[in-house]
């Protein structure tokens, strides 16, 4: 095993403990606070790993802006990074995880709503309340 892929691994690992355990703070938080409309974000690394983010939903909220909620938290941020905004804006890594391009064998994050494949810019898809995001990074197949 090379350098590069044992340090992914162990990022990896740590990843799955962070994405997989809830903090004491936010199992109270959830206990003591009424439901506030939310938006589900379900990253799927297309290798078992998955991290779930529920940010509150807000009028005309598009996935970026989702994104960049679950990215200024405090604890378990969403790591990511894009150019561009609106119908230009371009999802380039989540994590480590970069797209790799065109080709049969890449692998590219794409992203579905509610099952239903994205037909629009991230920073174009406006939310709504109750919606489940789901970034998985794999080839692509039409579903």
């Amino acid at each position: 095993m090379n350098r590069r892929s044992l340090s992914t691994r162990i990022l990896q690992s740590l990843l799955a403990v962070f994405c997989l355990t809830p903090s004491a703070s936010q199992v109270q938080a959830q206990a003591d606070s009424p439901k506030a409309p939310s938006v589900t974000l379900v990253v799927d690394f297309g290798d078992g790993l998955t991290c779930t983010y529920i940010v509150e939903h807000k009028p005309e909220m598009t996935i970026l802006n989702a994104m960049t909620v679950a990215k200024a938290r405090p604890s378990r941020p969403l790591r990511f990074s894009h150019k561009g905004s609106g119908e230009s804006a371009f999802l380039i890594s989540i994590d480590e995880s970069a797209n790799e391009g065109g080709g049969r064998t890449s692998k590219n994050w794409f992203y579905r709503v509610n099952d239903q494949l994205g037909d629009e810019s991230f920073g174009l898809k406006e939310l709504n309340a109750g919606d489940k995001v789901l970034w998985h990074f794999g080839k692509y197949v039409p579903k």
